[in-house]
């Protein structure tokens, strides 16, 4: 079985038994409703959503351990798939602040590195031309903040490896 078979199935469990609108174990009656019909019901769907709920948390788990053994390659910097995930939610989009205009970047190690291998973000309008010592050749001949390339490239990057991986990994 592949990680993608495990996704679906996990997908299909909470669109079946986890959706913000399913009915709860407790509910409010009336006088005169069969209370113990009800009560039957109420226990069978309380097995049944427990018994997917179970069946999800074992794929969660089938998951994380693949993801910790499974490594992948991004732009050079080799790690685990479950890294690479966890880039994924700490890693936002590099902005411009609104007010100064300058880049903002979140803290991530890999956020910081990528902006470090960016040139200065600060342009400043002067009738002297500017230039940029570059000897590892990490310009980007770009319009845009070399910056919001780096970061924007090597999210692109990461998702690719990570969704490969995914279509690719037995479990």
């Amino acid at each position: 079985m592949k990680v993608v078979d495990l996704l679906k199935e996990q997908e299909l469990l909470k669109a079946k038994y986890f959706a913000e609108t399913e009915q709860g174990f407790i509910l409010e009656v009336e006088e005169g409703q069969d209370t113990e019909y009800l009560s039957e019901q109420i226990k069978k769907h309380y097995e049944e959503v427990s018994n997917a709920l179970n069946r999800y948390m074992e794929i969660e788990d089938m998951l994380s351990k693949v993801y910790a053994s499974t490594y992948i390659q991004v732009l050079g910097h080799q790690f685990t798939v479950a890294t690479g995930i966890k880039l994924l939610h700490e890693m936002t989009q590099v902005v411009k602040e609104p007010v100064t205009r300058h880049i903002v970047t979140n803290y991530h190690p890999m956020s910081i590195f990528l902006s470090m291998c960016s040139a200065p973000s600060n342009f400043y309008y002067s009738s002297k031309q500017r230039g940029y010592l570059d000897p590892l050749g990490l310009k980007e001949d770009l319009i845009i903040e070399d910056v919001l390339y780096k970061v924007e490239e090597f999210l692109t990057h990461l998702r690719y490896a990570i969704e490969k991986s995914i279509q690719k990994t037995e479990v």
